[in-house]
């Protein structure tokens, strides 16, 4: 008999993707600082943005993925576009409200709990006519679950909606420095992973403003929002990012 070969997995979470980042961003800004490598711009900029999302998701994220989740899907019926938006508040089973003659937007209580059937009650009952499969049921609650994109997710991170959770936590401060680095690191980010060929200039102060904002961006989130379990999964892990956190922001301000 064939002994049976063994399988090897690759076991991750965010916990373990913040870290993994974090420390790709560490040693790639310190290679920047240190050896003044080019370079290590692109790769400073695409670590960044994959750790502050980790960051943010790990500030909104609680016992579900609701906070951290887009939470509506979309749908047209002769010629109207529906937006059908998942909500969890007192209305009884749904609201609609009409943006204009060719759109509206469907409050629906619930939505999971929901079978295809019952959703289909419920659209008959607003004048949709459009059959509703339990395959396409599936399809619009997989919108539901698409992860916010990442400006989406800055925005959250600064509501007291999403950041009140505990008696002590707060979100982040609305800075206007920021809203600007935030906007330019994801700009760039996108320019960088869908490149198209051109010759950009990039200038060094400016770069080196993005890079500390974002860096007192990441320290405020872990050490003043009180959102992030710091004690998870290893205390010592996150003490080590935080006095890192603290060395790169005071090597960055001697740059400006």
């Amino acid at each position: 008999m064939e002994k049976s070969e063994k399988k090897e997995y690759f076991k991750t979470d965010e916990y373990e993707d913040f870290f993994s980042n974090w420390t790709k961003l560490y040693r790639t800004i310190k290679s920047y600082i240190l050896n003044k490598d080019k370079d290590d711009i692109k790769w400073s900029i695409i670590f960044i943005f994959m750790t502050l999302q980790n960051l943010f998701i790990l500030c909104l994220r609680q016992s579900n993925n609701f906070s951290i989740t887009k939470g509506e899907a979309k749908l047209s019926y002769k010629n109207i576009k529906y937006t059908i938006i998942r909500v969890y508040n007192n209305i009884e089973r749904y609201e609609i409200n009409n943006v204009n003659s060719n759109e509206k937007k469907i409050s629906i209580k619930d939505w999971y709990t929901l079978s295809s059937k019952e959703i289909q009650n419920i659209l008959e009952e607003l004048g949709i006519d459009k059959k509703i499969s339990e395959k396409k049921s599936k399809e619009i609650n997989e919108q539901f679950n698409y992860l916010c994109n990442f400006s989406e997710l800055y925005k959250r991170v600064k509501l007291d909606d999403f950041m009140k959770m505990y008696v002590n936590s707060k979100p982040l401060k609305s800075v206007q420095e920021y809203d600007y680095s935030i906007k330019k690191i994801n700009s760039f980010r996108n320019n960088f992973i869908h490149f198209a060929p051109q010759t950009w200039f990039i200038e060094l102060s400016g770069i080196n403003n993005i890079f500390c904002n974002c860096i007192c961006i990441m320290e405020e989130l872990i050490c003043e929002t009180n959102m992030i379990n710091t004690n998870y999964p290893i205390k010592e892990k996150w003490n080590e990012a935080i006095e890192q956190i603290k060395e790169l922001k005071q090597e960055l301000k001697l740059l400006l």
